[in-house]
């Protein structure tokens, strides 16, 4: 083998290795490489992680100032809360110091009542030109259960729904003249509940399946003049039925106006031949507050050229009444409460009512002054408007009006009201008949009976004699009024 063989063969062998390692030392760079990558990212996540918790330490330190601004917030809140309760306590202290006021111009109108109650009664004993009183008449055993009562000139008349009957009595010598029962065709129920009569006439109502039936009789032979047929299913219709001047005048609470809502009438018709004349509807109907504007027709009186009605639920139960003229079918005068004690306004106002030809006399009988129940009867020129007088309660009371009936009666300027005296157990003991005169709220006559609380519902007034019904013992009372 020569040399240059030989050079050969060595460099054969050298260079599988200088390659070798020369992969080698291109593998080396690759993983160079690779870690320089590896590390550059790492880079990259550590700058992200900084980034990352530097806009944490911002979003904590923004958390912190929130939490310091709450924290300010609840201190004012509480500062706020503290002067709110003390503002509390004061007004809680004015309260209890209002209150005490309260009950001391109570106390103090309670004895402005009682000192007017003493002039009003000084003033009735200073009328000794009308000084007058009462004289026991007739008692009438035969009464039994009354529902009515109705006076007018020779005659007054009872009505007893419960034995379906009318009793009819000569004024004069409490001589029964005739009892009046229903027919089959009038029907039975409600017979005689409500009953009116003037100088030739008698009406009631009565009720046949779904039909209301008004009766008018004669007074002069006692027969049927005319039936008025009213298909009204309601008990109210007719509760309150008055003959004057040739007219029948029924109230209907229940009637409905053209939209067919319930608002309260008074229905006039001829009582001779039973043709419908006028239908006065309520002119106070509020659809809103139906409840206060709807009992129209329930109460309501005539005289003369007058009609009034009254609404004592009006404006939430303090009440008004409305002045008709019968001959033209026009309101020509509208009284309201005049009591303006805003703390009691469920007077009730117009809940009982009477005529004469210039004045009308309204009853309020929840009305109050202080604690007591005045229950005040005020009267009222027709033509005007004007307060003429106002007559208290003779009894007052803190715990009921009902010492002062609802009852009332006017012939002309005389007013007869009833009141009751209880015990202190509550039982009554007696009532006393008065008789005051409307155009100076004068007592004329007080002239104390031992009656119950039975005497007293159902009264009646003419020029020279009193009537009432006891419906404890069914008796009928008659007085009459004397000069001392």
């Amino acid at each position: 083998m020569g040399l240059i063989e030989k050079i050969h063969e060595i460099i054969n062998v050298i260079y599988p290795s200088v390659d070798t390692k020369h992969s080698e030392v291109g593998t080396m760079n690759s993983n160079v490489n690779t870690k320089h990558d590896e590390i550059v990212t790492m880079n990259e996540n550590v700058n992200t992680k900084n980034t990352n918790v530097n806009s944490k330490s911002q979003n904590v330190d923004t958390k912190h100032s929130e939490v310091v601004t709450m924290n300010e917030n609840v201190n004012t809140k509480n500062t706020n809360v503290n002067t709110k309760s003390e503002n509390v306590d004061t007004k809680h202290s004015e309260v209890v110091t209002m209150n005490e006021n309260v009950n001391t111009k109570n106390t103090n109108v309670d004895s402005k009542y009682n000192l007017l109650l003493s002039i009003q009664n000084s003033l009735a004993a200073s009328a000794t030109n009308d000084s007058l009183q009462l004289q026991k008449h007739k008692q009438i055993s035969t009464v039994e259960q009354a529902s009515s009562i109705s006076v007018c000139g020779d005659y007054v008349a009872i009505g007893d729904e419960y034995n379906k009957e009318i009793r009819l009595y000569d004024i004069s010598t409490m001589e029964l003249l005739n009892t009046f029962v229903p027919s089959s065709t009038l029907g039975l129920s409600f017979y005689g509940q409500t009953v009116s009569i003037d100088d030739d006439k008698l009406a009631t109502r009565s009720s046949k399946w779904d039909e209301r039936i008004i009766t008018i009789y004669s007074l002069e032979d006692y027969s049927i003049i005319c039936t008025i047929p009213f298909a009204y299913t309601s008990a109210n219709f007719a509760k309150q039925i008055k003959l004057h001047n040739g007219k029948v005048y029924i109230g209907a609470t229940d009637h409905k106006n053209s939209n067919g809502e319930t608002i309260g009438a008074v229905y006039i018709y001829d009582s001779t031949t039973g043709e419908l004349l006028h239908i006065i509807e309520n002119p106070n109907f509020d659809s809103n507050n139906s409840f206060y504007t709807s009992d129209y027709g329930r109460v309501f009186d005539v005289f003369g050229e007058h009609l009034a009605i009254g609404s004592s639920r009006f404006n939430n139960n303090s009440g008004v009444v409305d002045i008709w003229n019968i001959n033209t079918f026009t309101k020509t005068l509208t009284l309201t409460n005049p009591n303006l004690d805003s703390t009691y306004s469920t007077d009730y106002f117009g809940e009982n009512l009477a005529l004469n030809s210039n004045y009308i006399s309204i009853l309020a009988p929840s009305e109050k002054t202080g604690n007591t129940y005045t229950a005040p009867v005020y009267t009222y020129n027709l033509f005007t408007g004007e307060l003429i007088s106002t007559i208290l309660n003779q009894i007052p009371s803190i715990y009921s009006s009902n010492r002062w009936t609802k009852s009332l009666s006017v012939q002309g300027n005389k007013l007869l009201k009833v009141a009751t005296t209880f015990d202190e157990n509550g039982v009554s003991t007696n009532s006393t008949i008065y008789i005051f005169d409307i155009l100076t709220g004068t007592k004329l006559i007080e002239r104390e009976t031992n009656f119950n609380s039975g005497f007293g519902f159902y009264i009646g007034l003419t020029k020279d004699k009193v009537i009432s019904v006891d419906l404890t013992t069914d008796l009928l009372h008659t007085f009459n009024i004397i000069q001392k």
